[in-house]
């Protein structure tokens, strides 16, 4: 039963509010009302505030699905459009809140306004799963704490903890630090909540630790993660050194590259694997935690339970296909890569070098192969973690779940495949298949090889879309397009109707128009009106070679700067294998403000709004990358397709930090709806002649 608490409304004192909304209903939490402070504050310290003049404040009974939801306090019905009176700090003032119920799982949502009407939104702050409470824990262990100075209380509860005493005086009768003699006291620490808060059309950093904490745990040393707890709580030991890598839950728990990204039909975006950890030597290795996910309801990262099941072999460059709204399928993959900036006659290139074997020593010659041969299946409804053995090691590769023969079959496609006898990494045509069905039944999918012929040209370094994408993820005609050793073979489409029984996989080969390009980016963009979709490519390079280290332990790739134009793929004939291509014209776009001279990328993303009623012919965002010179960009291209039939660059959008073999999801559900996640990925430190190393940040866009 609901009960309906009534309270009058006191006066309006500055930056102090009271719950009187009549909307204050619940089912949660007891009848006691108390009082609860929001800390307002820009993760990345770049917020601009000179446009946050109004704000109105909502605080929900649990996470809601829409703004609409019912609330137990909101600012508009109590206060109107409340003025922000900003301190000379320029800083958003902390906002207080009375006589509000006290309950768990409470959602906080804030928007900040230009105008007095709060209808022109400049910024926006979320923070879900707080609890509204008299008395938080650390309340109540600081009151259990006997002090007689401040430094006591800080060094025992927290940094902005005091002794509450009365304070001897010094020479100009202000209090100090320290307790009257013969004083004692006991330690208090307010506690006000974090709202983390966004600039609207920007892309905004999330938490980050700051220079002072991480100077701090690089004084101390350990052996293990227990020594660092010291320092803060999310503190690991990195080589004898604690460090904090991130700030779970307001960041990802650690910097990660060359990772997989998956969007849950919940909202949920799942990481999978990528680099997470650097050595002295320079070399990357995938490391834990393998998982991780972004929850948009609440704004806040998490670790899942798969992580407890997953006793698998880490990877990063590995290959995934989502399935069924459940199953995360993993495939191949390398466990340690090399990666550096080179310089020669043609020009910069970046070269990624893959070892044969890993440099970990306590390990048999089997499991100290570099390269993998291991598939995960992740099932997201039960968090179950489940590894099997492919038919070979393989990295450079694509997957997908496709339908051949009335059977859900996983497909491996190209990539480079390793041999052990051979001591070497080249291009190979079909890798494998696997019993799509009985992996999502969390049997033995029985992988099994499939032999180089005329089923695929022989191809790494390409992608791959769905041309007829199907509820579970599954599709029926399949592309892969670019990557080929053979420039007569730039794509082949996979036409339903296959014989899996007899291997007659019916590859139709496609000549055509179409550029050579390895490491492009396919997104399909959706019709309006569910009339199909339109298909492009983006990014790329001509120019690949593999090259065979002296010692014959590694391999490395030769990757040249970007200079393939974007292209639009024409499927309109797609059964009879023809495929035809257009330049997408990005010299004379109509209403372009400039010409986007970083449009040549490599390791970037690409991220698609479907058409709405804001965007009627939706819009593509192409975000961050390496530009044509091997550097790492910040910039943001925005496309957008105004007279339905041409795609026209709009506008440049700014990252906070430049980056590479990131990944950008679309946020799908939940308040965030609309916003554009950007997580992980390399930079490079120019004063150091273009060292590879981690971004430390993740970014949202709000739009």
């Amino acid at each position: 039963m609901h009960r309906l608490i009534r309270i009058a409304c006191p006066i309006f004192v500055f930056a102090t509010l009271a719950a009187c909304s009549p909307e204050q209903t619940d089912q949660q939490g007891s009848d006691e009302l108390v009082a609860m402070t929001l800390q307002l504050e820009s993760v990345s310290g770049a917020l601009d505030t000179t446009d946050i003049n109004y704000f109105r404040l909502r605080i929900y009974p649990t996470t809601p699905n829409t703004v609409d939801a019912a609330t137990l306090f909101d600012s508009l019905k109590v206060e109107g459009c409340v003025p922000v009176r900003k301190p000379k700090s320029g800083l958003l003032p902390e906002v207080r809140i009375r006589d509000l119920k006290a309950g768990k799982d409470r959602f906080v949502y804030y928007e900040g306004f230009s105008d007095e009407q709060c209808s022109q939104r400049t910024a926006l702050g979320i923070r879900g799963s707080v609890a509204i409470e008299s008395q938080t824990e650390l309340q109540k262990k600081a009151a259990a704490v006997p002090c007689q100075d401040d430094a006591a209380c800080k060094a025992a509860i927290h940094p902005d903890a005091v002794c509450g005493c009365t304070k001897a005086q010094d020479a100009d009768g202000k209090d100090t630090d320290t307790c009257e003699q013969g004083a004692t006291g006991t330690c208090s620490v307010a506690n006000p909540i974090f709202v983390p808060v966004y600039q609207t059309g920007a892309f905004n950093r999330f938490a980050m630790p700051s220079s002072s904490l991480q100077a701090a745990a690089a004084q101390v040393s350990c052996q293990d993660d227990s020594d660092c707890l010291v320092v803060h709580k999310r503190a690991t030991c990195e080589q004898g050194t604690c460090r904090v890598m991130g700030l779970l839950p307001f960041s990802p728990e650690r910097p990660r590259a060359f990772h997989e990204a998956f969007t849950a039909p919940d909202g949920r975006v799942t990481f999978v694997g990528g680099f997470t950890t650097i050595d002295g030597l320079n070399i990357f290795t995938a490391g834990a935690p393998f998982f991780e996910v972004f929850n948009p309801r609440s704004g806040m990262f998490e670790r899942p339970g798969l992580n407890a099941n997953f006793s698998g072999d880490a990877v990063a460059m590995a290959r995934s296909a989502f399935v069924d709204g459940r199953l995360i399928a993993t495939s191949g993959g390398v466990a340690q890569a090399k990666l550096k900036r080179t310089s020669g006659a043609t020009g910069n290139a970046l070269a990624i070098e893959f070892p044969f074997k890993t440099t970990d020593d306590d390990c048999s010659d089997e499991q100290c192969l570099n390269v993998s041969n291991q598939l995960v299946a992740a099932f997201l409804d039960t968090q179950d973690v489940m590894a099997f053995t492919l038919p070979g090691r393989v990295v450079g590769h694509r997957m997908a779940a496709v339908n051949i023969a009335d059977s859900l079959t996983m497909i491996l496609a190209g990539g480079l495949l390793y041999s052990d006898e051979m001591k070497t990494l080249s291009s190979t045509g079909l890798v494998g298949t696997c019993d799509g069905f009985a992996l999502s039944q969390q049997t033995d999918p029985s992988c099994v090889r499939m032999e180089d012929g005329d089923m695929l040209a022989q191809r790494s370094s390409h992608h791959q879309v769905c041309l007829s994408p199907k509820e579970d993820g599954s599709c029926d005609d399949y592309l892969l397009f670019g990557g080929s050793s053979s420039e007569a073979i730039p794509a082949e489409t996979l036409v339903v109707g296959g014989d899996l029984d007899t291997k007659a996989l019916t590859f139709s080969k496609s000549v055509g128009a179409l550029g050579k390009v390895n490491f492009p980016e396919l997104v399909a963009l959706p019709v309006q009106g569910g009339q199909g979709e339109r298909f492009f490519s983006f990014g790329g390079t001509a120019d690949v070679s593999l090259q065979t280290v002296e010692t014959q332990a590694a391999v490395t790739v030769l990757i040249g700067a970007p200079n393939v134009p974007p292209q639009e793929l024409d499927f309109a004939q797609v059964d009879t294998g023809k495929i035809s291509t257009g330049k997408v014209d990005i010299d004379n776009l109509a209403g372009a403000v400039g010409v986007p001279e970083d449009v040549l990328r490599l390791f970037h993303s690409m991220v698609v709004e479907p058409p709405s009623l804001e965007l009627p012919n939706g819009r593509i965002m192409m975000i961050g990358g390496l530009d044509d010179s091997v550097t790492p960009v910040d910039s943001v291209l925005v496309f957008e397709d105004l007279n339905a039939g041409q795609l026209e660059f709009r506008r440049k959008l700014k990252l906070n930090d430049a980056r590479f073999g990131h990944t950008s999801s679309l946020i799908t559900t939940g308040i965030l709806q609309g916003a554009v996640l950007v997580v992980g990925g390399f930079t490079m430190d120019e004063a150091s002649g273009g060292t590879v190393e981690f971004v430390d940040s993740a970014e949202i866009y709000i739009p």
